[in-house]
This record gives C-alpha cells, structure tokens and sequence, in this order.
C-alpha cells in the first residue's frame, strides 16, 4: 500500500500534465482539490496551465484510515485497494472486480465507514457547486470518494462501482437540484503507454488472466 500521504510518481506527474492539458482547453473559473499532497500537486499543474488559483476543501479527502489500522494492515475491503502502486494497476483492478460486488464497505476499526465518506464528500462537492455557481469547475478528488458522490448522484448501490485510475475525469452537468454525469472516469488525455485501459487489457491478454 502506498503512503497515506504520498506525492505524485514520476508516472503520475506526468499525467498531471496531461491532464492540465487538456483540462486548459475548457473555460475553468476554479479549481478545488483536497488537502493530500497528490491532489495539490494535480489542482497546481492545472493552475499552472489556466492561471487559476487552486482552493483546498480537506473533505475531498480520501477514505479515512487510522495511523494504528494502516499499521495493522487493515481488512479486506475496497478501502484496501483505494491506493494502488501507480505502476501497478492491473492487480488493483482484478482487485476491485473481484472484491466490490460482493463486500460491504461497512468501516470500523479505524476505517471510514461508506455512509460517512458518503456524506462528508456530498458535502464538500455540494459547498464546491454552491461556491462557483454556474461556472467550469475541476474538483480534484480521489477514487473512493468519486465513487461514494458519483454513486449517490446516480443511485448505485454498490459501495465501489468503478476501477478509479489517477487523472481519469468524470464530468457532472448541474442544473438546480439536478446532476447530469457526462463522463465517468475519462481518460483519454492520457497516451497508450499511460492510459489505464490500454495498460489492463494488455497485460491481461499477456497473462490470459
């Protein structure tokens, strides 16, 4: 497992920067991230591009997990895989299909529960929506929290629906009370040798896993 508090790989600074490519092509009023330093580190390559000050919200957050659980390797669970070896994706998403459909991310021992993630994401998206009302926002966030918003704005009951790779984008239209999803987990700014869809389905027919 990675660091709780890990900077970006060499591989994720350059998706980064391919992102914030792609992402300066867009009429962006704001960028918010959590307070992680590989979210800051994203939001700061996107500011860098567009000339647009980054804000911070700390409940953009990943999942919480207690100093004491990380060091007892806390259980199974889809909160295990939320951190992946950026250069090991393939086993992180054999992980996620193997694991998600049939777990409960229920939390305890020092593990944020999914209501909780939950809630405490829908509020910091919410507070994000209500700040930059009608503008062009680039929310950087982490996997199991996109996955807990995105999974109550469509009404998945699943608690982990979707493999989240680093820099994919997931685009919500919102109008009033209502969201629209337009993207789920994009990530074609990102070369063959980086993106995650070309990087798994190589090396499961490499493996015939």
């Amino acid at each position: 497992m990675r660091a709780p508090d890990a900077e970006l790989s060499a591989r994720g600074e350059r998706q980064a920067e391919r992102l914030a490519e792609r992402l300066a092509q867009l009429p962006l009023t704001g960028i918010v991230s959590s307070h992680l330093r590989r979210a800051v580190q994203t939001a700061a390559a996107i500011s860098r591009r567009t000339g647009i000050a980054p804000e911070v919200d700390e409940e953009l957050e990943e999942v919480r997990i207690s100093p004491e659980a990380r060091r007892h390797r806390y259980t199974v669970s889809p909160a295990a895989i939320l951190e992946p070896n950026p250069d090991d994706y393939t086993t992180a998403a054999l992980a996620m299909v193997r694991l998600a459909p049939r777990t409960r991310w229920r939390g305890g021992g020092g593990v944020e529960g999914i209501e909780e993630l939950r809630r405490r994401g829908l509020r910091a998206v919410e507070r994000v929506i209500a700040r930059h009302h009608a503008g062009v926002v680039a929310c950087v966030s982490h996997g199991g929290t996109i996955n807990a918003v995105l999974g109550a704005w469509a009404g998945v009951e699943r608690d982990m629906w979707f493999v989240p790779w680093h820099t994919g984008v997931s685009a919500v239209l919102v109008n009033g009370e209502h969201r629209a999803l337009l993207t789920i987990n994009d990530a074609s700014h990102l070369a063959p040798d980086q993106d995650m869809l070309h990087i798994v389905a190589g090396d499961i027919r490499g493996t015939g896993r």
